[in-house]
């Protein structure tokens, strides 16, 4: 509507009932809200208030209150009935919530030179439930700052309905090219409702990352820690490793205290693009449709990077083929870029195709080698061959006075020499030396 007012509606429809949001919005230099109610064709209705700061100043806000009224004790989305192996957001516990609630949350921050105090809050009342709330400050303060060091002061507490905690102490991390190491040391208390009261000890942790990514996109982290809270102690370890193949991790977690042992996990993912005319296993992001890229042709140490909107997915190479997984009811623009300073031969044009629920479509490149050769061409009585034009499948050129010539071919591909009244002769150029894309030829003689 302006440039500080705005309205935004939307329409949903599931198989029982629809649903129409609309909203609106003010923008000033001071902060933003957003007020929105909804309707339901069952009578269910709810109400939205969101204000925030713009950010422009030491204090800041962000304030969410929204209420839900369902006429039939079911929540206005109700989960599907089948999982979706490929669904990219797992499901979470707002979802399965009970159908009526009134939701509040809030943060209010002061910063005070390299100083962040905040306060946070939370509330949730459901129909047939307690209330449920959380509120407290915490602190962040880094006091040292040097090259890849950080030290920063932190401290926090918080009530619920349940339990009281606070935890005063240091946090240090410290990064270096891949590796970085983070530490805490403090202390921390936690009183609840249960039979354990009130505890406090001296608590802290210390973890070490050490992250590697080619190239290629192949990544490979690696993860080692110490942790000491209120009630345990615990070590953990994890590794994982991504590449065009797939992605695996192992994590395992063992407790110092108590009877707690030693737990494992293992975790391989990977996907099969099973098309018309290929078959491919891999894929580093499983969808519901893919695209396998091929290349071909004679330039075997060329590399190519496939871009997807512009945006580079993986990398393909001759004689190899490359399973992208991506999203359905989508069009995308690919094209290659290659990788390297090498001469090569390909189509660089963008291709486009639009993909649904289990197509995959089959992509083929050619990249052929070219290399720029130069010698001079003698007849086979010994005499230059003066003023003679050269065809190759890359173009045409010409020798000089003196016989000699410069043009650029494809891998083995012979040269065909034009003079005289439509005489020709040829050069095959099998096992020429091709150094940094030139070959020097020398003395040939055309036959």
């Amino acid at each position: 509507m302006s440039e500080s007012t705005a309205i935004d509606a939307a329409i949903l429809g599931t198989e029982k009932k629809a649903m129409l949001q609309v909203g609106g919005w003010l923008i000033t230099s001071f902060g933003r809200a957003r007020a929105a109610g909804l309707m339901s064709s069952d009578g269910s209705k709810g109400a939205l208030l969101q204000l925030g700061s713009a950010g422009t100043g030491p204090l800041n806000f962000n304030f969410d209150v929204r209420r839900v009224w369902s006429s039939n004790g079911e929540p206005l989305l109700p989960l599907p009935s089948y999982v979706d192996n490929f669904g990219p957001t797992p499901v979470t516990g707002a979802q399965v919530a009970a159908s009526s609630y009134t939701q509040a949350s809030g943060t209010l921050t002061y910063s005070l030179g390299s100083a962040l105090l905040s306060v946070t809050g939370s509330y949730r009342h459901d129909r047939g439930f307690k209330s449920d709330y959380t509120i407290g400050p915490s602190l962040s303060w880094p006091i040292v700052r040097q090259g890849g060091l950080q030290v920063i002061v932190q401290a926090d507490a918080q009530k619920s309905r349940t339990t009281t905690s606070a935890f005063a102490g240091f946090r240090v991390l410290y990064t270096a090219g891949g590796f970085s190491t983070l530490s805490t040391i403090g202390h921390a208390t936690l009183k609840d409702g249960g039979t354990r009261g009130s505890r406090s000890r001296q608590v802290g942790s210390l973890s070490g990352q050490w992250f590697y990514q080619d190239d290629e996109r192949t990544q490979v982290s690696l993860e080692g820690a110490l942790q000491r809270d209120v009630d345990t102690s615990t070590a953990r370890a994890n590794a994982f490793v991504a590449n065009q193949l797939g992605s695996g991790r192992v994590e395992v977690l063992h407790s110092l205290e108590g009877n707690g042992g030693t737990q494992f996990g293992l975790t391989l993912q990977t996907g099969i693009a099973l098309g018309s005319k290929a078959v491919e296993i891999g894929g580093r992001d499983l969808n519901q449709s893919a695209v396998i890229a091929s290349m071909a042709g004679s330039a075997k140490d060329a590399a190519f990077d496939v871009l997807i909107d512009e945006i580079a997915r993986g990398r393909v190479s001759a004689g190899r083929r490359l399973p992208i997984f991506l999203e359905a009811y989508r069009s995308y623009n690919l094209r290659l870029r290659p990788v390297g300073s090498s001469a090569v031969d390909y189509d660089s044009a963008v291709r486009k195709i639009t993909l649904f629920p289990g197509n995959v479509e089959h992509l083929n490149w050619t990249a052929e080698q070219v290399s720029t050769v130069f010698g001079q061409a003698f007849l086979a009585n010994g005499r230059p061959l003066a003023n003679a034009s050269i065809s190759t499948r890359r173009g045409v050129g010409q020798t000089d006075d003196e016989g000699y010539f410069q043009i650029d071919v494809e891998a083995n591909e012979p040269l065909t020499f034009k003079f005289g009244a439509n005489e020709t002769c040829g050069v095959p150029l099998v096992g020429a030396q091709v150094q940094s894309d030139y070959a020097s030829l020398g003395r040939v003689v055309c036959r």
